[in-house]
């Protein structure tokens, strides 16, 4: 758990040099990069033979997981520390 916390912790602090671009662009670009380095793991556990797919419910599970905590909160959280960012004006 504390290491997970580091690295949410140094995510946040790279957020301040993400490049101009929107949040949705770059939160794509994150989930496009976790999808394709999940592919190898897919494959070792497919040709092992211990792939296992969801079942319905579980898609449902996963449709809520991805649209809620994964998309709109991101994209909230991206936002929300956007105004934090240092712009080199005092603060008034």
């Amino acid at each position: 758990m504390l290491v997970a916390c580091l690295f949410y912790a140094s995510y946040t602090l790279a957020l301040r040099r993400r490049p101009a671009v929107s949040g949705l662009t770059s939160f794509t670009a994150m989930v496009l990069t976790a999808f394709l380095t999940s592919l190898p793991l897919l494959a070792v556990e497919w040709v092992n033979g211990h792939l296992v797919w969801p079942t319905g419910e579980a898609w449902i599970i996963v449709a809520y997981v991805g649209l809620g905590p994964s998309l709109v909160l991101q994209l909230t959280f991206m936002r929300g520390v956007k105004p934090l960012v240092p712009t080199g004006q005092a603060c008034s």
